[in-house]
């Protein structure tokens, strides 16, 4: 029964493992995201991207003093991109919690992009 209960335990570890791995989440089987969470995230990630593009830039000018300006303001402009799109997407969503990271995104967006000025 002791040896049952612990292949249980860790098949479910090896999934949420895997789970967070791939997606980035920790999801049990069932658990699925809404259609309007996956449309959140994807955003998510898209800001994510242009974020470190900006903070590459940035770097790479301040390290070796290479004009790194077009490609900090590639990322900037993909970055305010993605928060019109945000903003457009937030009346069409139905579900609390993608509401919920619709709202933190875009708080965080705003912040990282007024510091960027």
């Amino acid at each position: 029964m002791k040896k049952l209960l612990l292949a249980i335990v860790v098949v479910i570890a090896a999934w949420c493992g895997y789970s967070y791995f791939t997606t980035g989440h920790i999801a049990l089987p069932g658990g699925a995201r809404s259609a309007d969470e996956k449309k959140v995230d994807a955003l998510a990630q898209r800001f994510g991207l242009a974020q470190s593009e900006f903070r590459s830039a940035n770097m790479a000018a301040g390290t070796s003093g290479v004009d790194t300006t077009s490609q900090a303001e590639e990322a900037q402009q993909e970055m305010r991109a993605v928060l019109d799109e945000l903003r457009s997407l937030k009346p069409e969503l139905k579900n609390a919690a993608a509401r919920k990271k619709a709202d933190a995104l875009e708080q965080r967006a705003q912040t990282v992009i007024e510091r960027s000025k």
